[in-house]
């Protein structure tokens, strides 16, 4: 079950459980320990919160105190809400955040200043993308650039960069035609 579904299904049920009688609450309570089960993807400990809270009203027979033990739920729902709506940091696929330029990289940018939005679009898709993209991380295995990855800037152009193992930095190298490209 999906986190959604969990809470939109222990909201609707919460509302019937407010407005029965003691042992059709009592036999709801028992159907929505699986959808708490659920929202444990989100944060265990108020998923653990809601299945203490279910467990207190199945043990209780005073409508006040199950009633009380709903708000409370209530109030965890909300926690929940806001904690599936924040954005979770995605892990980037080179695991690199810092990126450095050599000289021939600046002087191959100032000859192919044309393409500088495309460039600087490129730069960040390559240190920013979540997963593998042949399009912008393919690695080479042979010849002068061997151990490099290059990212396609056009469909006649290459960038070329490197990742410092030591130092977790990326290191753009040059821009290169895909004729020089093959020819290395």
């Amino acid at each position: 079950m999906k986190p959604k579904d969990a809470l939109e299904q222990i909201e609707s049920t919460l509302e019937v459980m407010k407005t029965r009688d003691m042992a059709t609450t009592h036999k709801l309570a028992t159907t929505l320990f699986r959808p708490a089960d659920a929202l444990a993807v989100i944060d265990q400990p108020l998923s653990d919160g809601i299945k203490a809270r279910l467990t207190e009203i199945l043990s209780s027979a005073e409508l006040v105190t199950i009633m009380s033990k709903i708000e409370e739920i209530k109030q965890i729902l909300e926690q929940l809400k806001v904690k599936s709506i924040a954005p979770t940091p995605q892990k980037r696929y080179l695991g690199v955040s810092q990126k450095q330029y050599l000289p021939t990289y600046l002087k191959a940018m100032e000859k192919y200043k044309a393409y500088a939005k495309a460039l600087e679009k490129l730069e960040t898709d390559i240190l920013e993308a979540s997963e593998y993209d042949k399009k912008l991380h393919e690695p080479i295995k042979y010849g002068k650039w061997s151990g490099y990855l290059h990212a396609r800037l056009t469909s006649n152009l290459r960038v070329m960069y490197r990742i410092d193992a030591m130092t977790k930095v990326l290191i753009f190298e040059d821009i290169i035609t895909k004729n020089e490209f093959e020819k290395s």
